[in-house]
């Protein structure tokens, strides 16, 4: 997947991707940079917004950290923004087991 492709991926239509858009442009990041970060993230984000089980994504979310490292996201911000989502995961076992990682973290 192309940087391009991957950062028009992390599209305004849905919360969290349009969430870290706009902390790109907060931070004045270029756009070759959120290229790069959404490749590492994108398929997090698809996971995340379309509530795809937890196995699915749990190792990926060390790419967020990264993410959230590089546009200067407090780290406390980035897991509450995580919770939110988690919360909406189905099934039950999903969202506890996601819970439970993002708490360790």
């Amino acid at each position: 997947m192309s940087q391009r492709k991957a950062a028009a991926l992390v599209s305004d239509d849905a919360p969290f991707g349009a969430w870290l858009r706009a902390r790109r442009h907060e931070e004045g990041k270029s756009l070759e940079v959120a290229g790069r970060l959404a490749k590492l993230s994108v398929r997090t984000l698809r996971n995340i917004e379309c509530r795809l089980s937890a196995e699915a994504f749990v190792f990926k979310l060390r790419a967020l950290f990264r993410l959230a490292d590089v546009l200067d996201i407090p780290r406390e911000e980035m897991m509450s923004r995580l919770a939110r989502e988690v919360e909406a995961l189905e099934p039950q076992q999903a969202r506890k087991e996601v819970t439970m990682w993002v708490a360790k973290q």
